[in-house]
């Protein structure tokens, strides 16, 4: 039996028709790619560098809405208030037992009043301890309402607390919330 094969080529035009790349030409193009994104990437670097962004009022504005948040959070919930240490910039109140030991928990936050120095917190009369640094302002304003009794005498219950604060140098990192108490508690005649 005699076979028709077709001839063998070996022609240089036969290799040349060949589909793919050579690994030569793979290098050069990973290496062309690579100076490209190499440049792309310093000039996005450089551009960033230039804009020269500072993030510091809106980290300071967010640390300063955690605390605001955290305050009126608790305000919400309190029975009474400590009328004889409440101020413009300081304020004590009590709020339901929450650690099971059968008594109101008490808590106070406080600023001096000198701009920089922090926002304080203290719970169950335990140490000080920071909420917001470098506070700028911060103030409180009481909001009461008054009941007649039969007697003639009145009450006077917290309907509510407006915390302002401002954290920073910057008038734009200024935080203002107004609380309403759930309890409406009784506070002594101001």
């Amino acid at each position: 039996m005699i076979y028709n094969l077709p001839p063998i080529r070996t022609s240089t035009a036969h290799r040349r028709r060949r589909r793919g790349t050579t690994l030569l030409e793979l290098l050069v193009s990973i290496t062309v790619s690579s100076i490209l994104l190499l440049g792309l990437s310093s000039s996005t670097y450089l551009a960033l560098r230039a804009a020269d962004v500072d993030v510091g009022p809106f980290y300071e504005a967010n640390e300063g809405c955690k605390a605001i948040f955290e305050l009126t959070r608790e305000l919400q919930y309190a029975v009474a208030f400590n009328e004889t240490v409440n101020t413009a910039t300081a304020i004590e109140f009590a709020i339901s037992d929450i650690t099971s030991d059968a008594t109101a928990e008490t808590i106070r936050y406080e600023w001096s009043g000198i701009p920089g120095d922090p926002l304080q917190r203290a719970f169950n009369g335990s140490l000080l301890t920071t909420v917001i640094a470098n506070v700028h302002m911060f103030t409180l304003t009481y909001h009461t309402r008054i009941v007649p009794d039969n007697a003639g005498q009145e009450s006077y219950f917290n309907t509510g607390v407006t915390a302002t604060v401002q954290i920073g140098a910057d008038s734009a990192s200024q935080i203002r919330t107004t609380v309403r108490t759930f309890n409406e508690p009784e506070i002594s005649h101001p």
